[in-house]
């Protein structure tokens, strides 16, 4: 593992702490958690947590009519024992993809003690750099003038996001959970931040160029830019860079799914 760039995880028992240096990180790793599939979002002392209270006021209700009821909540109080030996050890265990388990460990930082705190401030400066790059395609997108090029709109969220996931897990991450050495990582972190911060520039001229560019109407009409093919094809050539630069990465980027509940 490299430099210190493993959080320290505390327990959530302080309210949420406020990102002074850390706004758009703190942004992006609460976001990456929530897109997370269900079975990967939490730790497994909250799922089961989840199920022993489930199970015990289900069968607190079904006793009253049922014997089967006391079984129900029975099995409760079980789950609820291994909830708390899961929530001693479960620091030990590989739950999930190492990429899922990194961004609970960065998510529950943040909630606890900040990223601010968390992480060394060498790291948090290069990580809160790139999050910015991803913030600037984010707020770009949101734009109306994008609502009539809805395929290229989802091409490019996609891929910055999972850019950025990149380079928080290489940053963050162990060799096992990156799946690089020390020297690759580093190499790959120059890499896939400066195509970041590439196609970030290149969607703020296509989105100027889309505005700028003469029409009968504003919305379009599902018309085709063609006052803008130049900067369409830059954007093109950055989205295809970025997405390049993630296929050569190890298997344990190119086997993870889309993000979907």
């Amino acid at each position: 593992m490299r430099h210190g760039f493993r959080p320290r995880v505390i327990r959530q028992i302080f309210s949420p702490v406020p990102a002074a240096r850390s706004r758009c990180l703190s942004t992006f790793v609460a976001i990456a958690r929530q897109g997370l599939p269900t079975t990967l979002r939490y730790e497994p002392s909250h799922v089961l947590a989840a199920s022993s209270l489930l199970l015990l006021v289900l069968g607190g209700i079904i006793q009253t009519v049922s014997r089967i009821g006391g079984t129900i909540v029975l099995s409760g109080w079980m789950v609820a024992g291994l909830s708390l030996i899961a929530l001693l050890f479960q620091d030990k265990w590989v739950y999930g993809f190492g990429r899922p388990r990194l961004l609970r460990q960065l998510d529950e930082a943040r909630r606890t003690v900040g990223l601010d705190e968390a992480l060394l401030p060498e790291s948090l400066d290069f990580l809160e750099t790139a999050a910015q790059q991803w913030e600037r395609v984010e707020h770009a997108l949101q734009s109306r003038i994008w609502d009539q090029h809805d395929d290229l709109r989802n091409r490019i969220n996609y891929a910055a996001h999972q850019a950025m996931e990149d380079v928080v897990v290489l940053e963050c991450g162990t060799t096992g959970e990156s799946g690089f050495s020390d020297q690759d990582a580093e190499q790959a972190l120059t890499t896939t931040s400066a195509n970041l911060r590439l196609l970030a520039d290149a969607v703020d001229a296509t989105a100027s160029a889309i505005m700028a560019y003469p029409r009968d109407n504003y919305e379009s009409n599902g018309e085709s830019p063609h006052g803008i093919i130049e900067e369409v094809h830059d954007l093109e050539q950055a989205l295809a860079r970025l997405n390049q630069s993630r296929t050569r990465s190890p298997q344990i980027f190119q086997g993870m799914p889309p993000h979907e509940d």
